[in-house]
């Protein structure tokens, strides 16, 4: 489930990002507007100014013409000085046109050699219209600084004064904006905020109901249809794991079942040299019954034809007692088999712990195998300690010698006419017993030596083979006995199981092991 929560803490909200966006902008287009302006209002008062002292000095010429011409220098230079006053004159000069008065010298009002910057000088003709048609008579030159002052300080000075509708301006707009912004992206945003926490804090998913044609509403049904997509999806995995979940228990029970099958199949392949073991002595002892039963139906024959002599009636004595001891011998060792086969039959369906000798248990286990290893031209190579006392469980050790055992008389002697199977035991250390399982057979494919103890794996499928022996067996080490077992090739196969003289927690493995 997402943890909408800890992704909940912004370190700026969307909203601050936009205006933080928008306000310099703002602030720059207006400022940027604002000098446009003040440069055009500045341009246009210098034109406006320029037109005004052109038109002074027009004025000025033509005030200056009759005067200039009758020569009144006086009331020329009084109009001069009057007009000096103005703001922004500096000087004003008068030339004489050449012809008109002999050597004439300018006439000069202020100080027209002055250091000052941005000076302007304006010219205008003087004519005289007295004689009829008009005749210039003079020049006159106004030398004038512009009074709207430089650029930058008009600009600083409307600043000033738009200072004010700048920032309310820029205030309405942001506020404006920031309405507009929180109303169209904020409220189908604050929806889908509100259908994430609810899966939050539910684990159900609600589908946001918004719909516009902008790119929002276009994110917003994707996001819907994400939704019932993940829903859908989250229907199909969770009946998935519910199917593989019954599928793996189902398979668990099939897996137990044919472990169980296997551990009675050879079970049965027990009973059945138990069977031959006791069926060879009770034979025997049938044989020397029916045998003494016609030497007694004789003997009585001879009594009562009168012909019984000494020599027949101790004859008779010493045959019926080397019968009864053949047969008695046969029948104890029927009854020798059979109370073994009840303490191995015991100890492998029981699965009980008790205190036993393991060579006493071996033999008991390998006796049944006799018949087959007999059949199959294998001899038996035991060399364990009579000494070695364990407290375990005698029928899964006996389960392990018989899987191992048959499959080295399944698997490895394929292409041999006689073989040896050996099986040896020896201390570690004084708590640990080593367990050696082997034949001198063919061996395993070193490709496979990794595979043998996989459940189902086996290399004669359909032939025979279950691939459920040596399974068996690693678990049974492993979680009965609490112990390990590895396997190689030496030249055939060769098992080495190592497990403790005394297995502790019997209720712990045992219930560990139905568990499996």
């Amino acid at each position: 489930m997402l943890n909408y929560s800890k992704h909940r803490t912004f370190n700026i909200s969307l909203t601050k990002k936009f205006l933080l966006g928008v306000i310099p902008l703002l602030v720059v287009v207006m400022l940027v507007a604002t000098s446009l302006l003040v440069v055009y209002e500045n341009k246009q008062a210098k034109r406006l100014e320029a037109q005004y002292v052109q038109q002074r000095v027009d004025t000025l010429a033509r005030q200056l013409a009759e005067p200039v011409w009758q020569l009144a220098h006086n009331v020329t230079a009084n109009i001069l000085t009057a007009s000096l006053e103005d703001k922004g004159t500096l000087c004003i000069v008068l030339e004489h046109v050449s012809g008109i008065v002999l050597n004439a010298q300018p006439l000069t009002i202020g100080n027209c050699g002055s250091a000052v910057l941005d000076v302007r000088v304006f010219h205008s003709p003087v004519h005289y219209e007295g004689l009829g048609e008009a005749r210039r008579v003079a020049d006159l030159y106004l030398h004038y600084r512009p009074q709207t002052g430089n650029f930058i300080a008009h600009l600083m000075q409307s600043i000033k004064g738009l200072m004010l509708i700048l920032i309310t301006g820029v205030l309405t707009l942001v506020i404006i904006t920031t309405a507009l912004f929180r109303w169209i992206i904020f409220r189908p945003l604050e929806q889908v905020s509100n259908s994430l926490k609810f899966y939050q804090s539910t684990g159900v998913r609600h589908p946001v109901d918004w719909s516009s044609n902008d790119e929002l509403g276009l994110l917003i049904k994707d996001y819907n249809n994400t939704l019932s997509l993940q829903v859908k999806t989250e229907e199909d995995l969770a009946k998935a794991r519910d199917e593989a979940h019954i599928a793996l228990e189902n398979l668990k029970n099939l897996q137990n079942q044919l472990v169980q099958t296997e551990k009675l199949a050879s079970l049965g392949k027990m009973v059945a040299g138990i069977a031959h073991e006791v069926n060879t002595p009770l034979g025997n002892a049938k044989t020397i019954s029916t045998s003494l039963d016609i030497k007694l139906q004789n003997f009585d024959a001879l009594i009562k034809a009168g012909g019984l002599k000494k020599s027949s009636l101790e004859e008779f004595i010493s045959e019926f007692k080397d019968g009864l001891r053949i047969m008695s011998s046969s029948l104890q060792m029927a009854v020798k088999q059979v109370n073994s086969f009840k303490q191995v039959a015991v100890d492998q369906t029981s699965m009980l712990s008790r205190e036993f000798n393991l060579k006493t248990v071996v033999d008991e286990i390998l006796s049944t195998l006799k018949p087959r290893l007999k059949h199959l031209n294998v001899q038996l190579d035991v060399d364990i300690p009579e000494n070695f006392t364990l407290f375990s469980y005698p029928g899964p050790l006996g389960q392990i010698i018989l899987n191992a055992v048959n499959n080295s008389l399944t698997h490895g002697f394929e292409h041999q006419s006689q073989g040896v199977i050996y099986v040896k035991a020896y201390t570690d250390d004084a708590q640990t017993l080593v367990l050696i399982i082997g034949d001198n057979g063919c061996g395993v494919a070193p490709e496979s030596i990794d595979k043998l103890f996989d459940p189902f794996y086996t290399t004669k499928f359909g032939k025979g083979g279950s691939g459920l022996g040596l399974y068996i067996v690693y678990s049974l080490v492993t979680k009965i006995l609490k112990g390990s077992i590895i396997i190689r090739n030496n030249p055939g196969l060769e098992m080495e199981i190592r497990m403790p003289f005394q297995v502790s927690s019997v209720e712990t493995v045992i219930a560990s092991s139905e568990k499996q």
